[in-house]
């Protein structure tokens, strides 16, 4: 069947926010739902060497193309989960 390997309609909204862990929160819309993936704060120290806090948000615009290729990955794994969650773990493929 070719419904079985769809690949699923995927937008970034381009919002973003702090999260009350200190990492990122950005939407995704994924067939036409919006959810929310967030990056811990120690995925971004991991993966893009952040050291201050006050650069989280434009350490995460600097790797968006990367932090959103991930999300992708992990949407179109499980597409009906609802809050997609990046770790350090994620980049280690």
């Amino acid at each position: 069947d070719s419904h079985q390997s769809e690949i699923p309609e995927i937008t970034f909204t381009g919002k973003k926010a702090v999260n009350e862990n200190s990492g990122v929160n950005f939407q995704i819309v994924v067939n036409g739902n919006a959810k929310v993936c967030s990056i811990s704060l120690e995925a971004m120290q991991d993966e893009f060497g952040l050291r201050d806090p006050n650069t989280l948000l434009s350490t995460f615009e600097a790797n968006e193309y990367s932090i959103h290729q991930i999300a992708k990955k992990k949407v179109i794994t499980n597409p009906t989960q609802e809050k997609i969650y990046i770790t350090t773990s994620d980049f280690i493929s």
